[in-house]
Formats: structure tokens, C-alpha cells, sequence
């Protein structure tokens, strides 16, 4: 039997050993990684199959991914920060190499109006090409504009590192229907649409310069914005009501843009379903949606969902203090299952002063409250972000009467608000 100290220093070798197969392996790793990268990038550097192409009248330039780099590395992000980066260790995961396929982006140098434009990922003319995007270099304007399959979402579940194809305008665009996939999209100048629908959670909108909307329907994805826009109907596509992430610049932080109104208020029952939940939901194929107008409810209908809001209001004020008194507590509060940022609740103090509060936890934290300083006074409403720095708070007052985008906003919360305070706590 061998002494102690043979057997720590077997035990030495056998860890020493250890490492250094370790460190080989490591090394081995590294070296791999960094051949498959060399390989990535001189693959995306190659010259596409084809120079030039035409798809629904338009001709188009065919880029590799090093040429499309250097054609969309001037635009910003709303941090001032490059929102491209189609060369580097990212995009290796996006643009996965194929040696069947070539990873594209199309360009357009000219303006281009068109009636319907459809935008694939694949093109059955040119089958190695896989675009990863459709660039405008010079404005676009169509009454419907379809990227990928943004009108007929397979499975929302489907996790597709590149999403898209992406969409990137640079210059005017004014269309009136578009419908978007998951992606990186952006607008240069600004965008003017009757209908925005982005289609999927990880479906990410920058517009630089204002953003005008008639109506706007994401399912959760950023919508970052250099300006204030100006949008009438917001609604989200999403299990929960609130995950717009509309977002604008405002001073050193970002102004949150909540919804308007729930989905079903906006858009006919053609084009709902409901998810396992019983949420509202867009229809997952869209195919048949030929423009804007066929989508929505009438303006009537719209119009009518906040008709008496303010005797609404009133008498929610005189239904929500019965029940304080019948539960006990100083104060009633829910919450809507995201966390203590996103809760409601209504209190009242001895002089007969309520409120009816609801805070939002999605994007940003948002206040928005009913006051009323004692029986029988108006009642005034409040929107004010708790996450922004307290002097560059855009901070809205208002009457339970208004009916601006903001207004409306308020008055969405609220009524969530009041529907589960009421739910917890029930009259006897």
C-alpha cells in the first residue's frame, strides 16, 4: 500500500491532468467558434447569385448582408445608438450560414406607390436568395402592405431568431394598412398609416420623426419613437390589455403610451378569436383583409364606448364606497397578477375625498387615478408616469368628458380598475 503523500500526489497529477484536457477542449471550442464565424462573415460578404431583381413591378438591388451594413449603419436608434448590426456575433444567431441559401436584403432606389405589395422571405423565382429585409430607399406608399407572414401567423409560439423579414423605409411613407411580422423595423422619416398592425410579440417598430396613426395594434413589441405621435385608437394584441410598449423620447427618459381602448372595441367580430384564456385576440389568418376598413367597427360603435363615462364614473364612486364600508379595511386594493407595480385600488378619507386608482406595470410604471375632493365635487382625472425623472413627467389632467387620445386612455384603465375591485370584493 503506498504512503500518503503517493496518494496526494497522484491525486495532483490526475488534477493537473484534468485541467489541461480541460483547457484543450476549451481551446478546441474557441478555435471552432472562430472558424464558424470566419466562415459566416466571408459568407456574407460573397456576391449575391443575383445583381438585380424585380418583385410586384419594382426592381431592387440585391445586397449581402456587409452591403445592406453599410447601407443602414446611419440610422439611429432613439438613444442615438446604431439600430443595425448585421456583421457582428448577433447576427450570426439571426442569419444562421447555409450553403444552400443566401441571406439577402432588397433595395429600391426609387419611390414606389403600389396598390397591394406583398413582402416574402422567399422568392419562388430566385430560390437560394432568403431576404432578410426590404429597404426603400426613397419612400413608400401603398394601400396594403404585407410583410412576410405577418397575415398568417403559422404558430405565435414559433421562436425565429431573425423574425421578418424586416421592413426599413427611408423616406416618406403613407400607407394605409400595414401588417408586420416579428423583426426590426424602421422608418426614417416618419410614418403616416390608417392601420398598423404588428403582428408579434417580438415585433420591433422605430419610427424617427412623428408617427401618425388612425389606428394602432401591437402584441406586445417595442414601438420606440423619436416624437410624440399622434395616434387616435390603440389597442394590444396580447393576453394582457396593457403591453402596448409604445414609447416616445420625451426629454432625458420616455413617455408610455397606454392603450385607448380593448381590442373587441376596435375590430369586428370577423377578425377576433378568443385565446385559452378568453382574451380577445386577432384572427390568425388575415389573408382576406383587403384594407383598413373591413378591420374595424364602425365610428359609431367606437365612438359610443365612452359615451356617459362621466355618470359612469359617478356612480362607480358611490358602488365602490358601499363596498368599502361592507369590507372593513381602510382601503380596497387587486391586483392584476403582474407584480405590486400593477395593482388598483379605492380610498376615501373623513372630509369625503375618493379616489379610484390604477397602476400600470408594463414598459414603464404609469398612475392614472379618478379624484374626487368631497361629495358632490366634479370629479378630475390624472395620468402621470411614475418611472420618468419628476421634472420631465408629462403629467395629463383631465375631465371625465374629454375624449382625446389620452382621455381615452384614462378612461380604459379606469373601467379595469373598477372591474376588479369589484370582482374582489363583491356586495353581500
Amino acid at each position: 500500500m503506498g504512503s500518503p503523500t503517493d496518494a496526494r500526489m497522484r491525486w495532483r497529477e490526475q488534477q493537473r491532468a484534468q485541467r489541461l484536457d480541460d483547457a484543450e477542449t476549451q481551446r478546441a471550442e474557441l478555435e471552432a467558434q472562430a472558424d464558424a464565424a470566419r466562415a459566416w462573415a466571408e459568407h456574407a460578404r460573397m456576391a449575391p447569385t443575383v445583381a438585380r431583381l424585380s418583385w410586384a413591378g419594382v426592381e431592387f438591388d440585391v445586397l449581402n448582408l456587409e452591403r445592406a451594413q453599410r447601407l443602414l449603419e446611419r440610422i439611429r436608434d432613439t438613444d442615438n445608438a446604431a439600430a443595425y448590426g448585421l456583421m457582428d456575433e448577433a447576427a450570426q444567431a439571426r442569419f444562421p450560414l447555409d450553403a444552400e441559401r443566401e441571406w439577402v436584403f432588397l433595395a429600391a432606389n426609387a419611390p414606389v406607390r403600389a396598390a397591394t405589395l406583398h413582402l416574402p422571405d422567399a422568392l419562388p423565382d430566385h430560390p437560394r436568395l432568403r431576404v432578410a429585409g426590404w429597404i426603400f430607399q426613397a419612400g413608400l406608399q401603398a394601400r396594403r402592405v404585407c410583410v412576410g407572414d405577418a397575415a398568417l401567423l403559422h404558430d405565435e409560439a414559433l421562436h425565429n431568431e431573425a423574425g421578418g423579414p424586416w421592413l426599413i423605409v427611408d423616406g416618406p411613407s403613407e400607407l394605409e394598412l400595414l401588417m408586420l411580422p416579428a423583426g426590426e423595423h424602421a422608418f426614417t422619416a416618419g410614418l403616416t398609416v390608417d392601420t398598423l398592425l404588428a403582428r408579434h410579440y417580438r415585433c420591433r417598430i422605430l419610427v424617427r420623426g412623428r408617427l401618425e396613426a388612425a389606428c394602432l395594434i401591437a402584441a406586445g413589441g417595442d414601438v420606440c419613437l423619436t416624437e410624440a405621435p399622434r395616434i387616435e385608437l390603440l389597442a394590444t394584441d396580447d393576453a394582457s390589455p396593457d403591453r402596448s410598449r409604445i414609447m416616445s423620447r420625451h426629454g432625458r427618459s420616455y413617455r408610455f403610451h397606454p392603450p385607448t381602448h380593448l381590442l373587441d372595441e376596435l375590430v369586428t367580430a370577423a377578425w377576433l378569436r378568443r385565446d385559452t384564456r378568453g382574451h380577445a385576440r386577432l384572427a390568425l389568418d388575415l389573408t382576406g383583409l383587403d384594407g383598413a376598413q373591413g378591420l374595424l367597427r364602425s365610428l359609431a360603435e367606437i365612438d359610443a364606448v365612452y359615451e356617459g363615462f362621466a355618470g359612469e364614473l359617478a356612480q362607480a364612486f358611490d358602488d365602490l364606497a358601499a363596498r368599502l364600508r361592507g369590507a372593513g379595511p381602510a382601503r380596497l386594493s387587486a391586483g392584476f397578477g403582474h407584480g405590486p407595480s400593477d395593482q388598483a385600488s379605492y380610498e376615501e378619507n373623513a372630509a369625503g375625498a375618493r379616489e379610484l386608482a390604477r397602476q400600470i406595470g408594463h414598459s414603464v410604471d404609469v398612475r392614472v387615478s379618478a379624484m374626487q375632493p368631497g361629495p358632490g365635487a366634479p370629479i378630475s382625472l390624472q395620468l402621470e408616469p411614475l418611472t420618468a425623472p419628476v421634472r420631465e413627467r408629462h403629467v395629463r389632467l383631465a375631465k371625465p368628458d374629454d375624449d382625446d387620445v389620452e382621455a381615452r386612455s384614462i378612461k380604459r384603465a379606469l373601467r379595469a380598475a373598477l372591474e376588479r375591485l369589484r370582482r374582489q370584493y363583491p356586495l353581500a
